[in-house]
């Protein structure tokens, strides 16, 4: 699990695509990076403090590379296009979830008003440990 992290954390799958395509959606392997910190708090292999400190890892880059909830929402899209682009002629080719369901996923986080990307400013994840007013 720390190796997976630390290959996303550091090249993921930006570093192929970006090879390929010319692109480098970090959005794509931060999500990847967090679906692992949370699969891995879920089987109880870290603790909560744990999955924290591996979530800040990931926290300063992420925080720098976008200005907005839509600017991730785009490169995580565009990311995950590439990627299932890639997983073409591959075993796991029917893995994922058709782009469809994925597109509606982000709509909603970016167009419903309790949304979390919509209750809590983007400026928030640099500064994870303040307090909401």
């Amino acid at each position: 699990m720390l190796e997976s992290l630390s290959g996303l954390a550091e090249r993921g799958y930006r570093a192929q695509i970006a090879e390929r395509f010319g692109l480098s959606p970090l959005a794509w392997d931060v999500a990847l990076y967090v679906d692992v910190v949370r699969n891995a708090f879920a089987a109880g292999h870290v603790d909560e403090g744990e999955a924290w400190q591996l979530l800040w890892n990931v926290v300063r880059p992420t925080a720098a590379a976008y200005g907005s909830w839509k600017e991730y929402a785009d490169d995580y899209l565009l990311g995950r296009i590439v990627w299932m682009g890639m997983l073409r002629g591959t075993p796991d080719e029917d893995f994922p979830a058709p782009q469809e369901v994925s597109d509606k996923h982000i709509r909603t986080l970016l167009e419903a008003p309790d949304s979390p990307w919509n209750t809590v400013p983007w400026q928030a994840i640099g500064e994870p440990d303040r307090h909401r007013a």
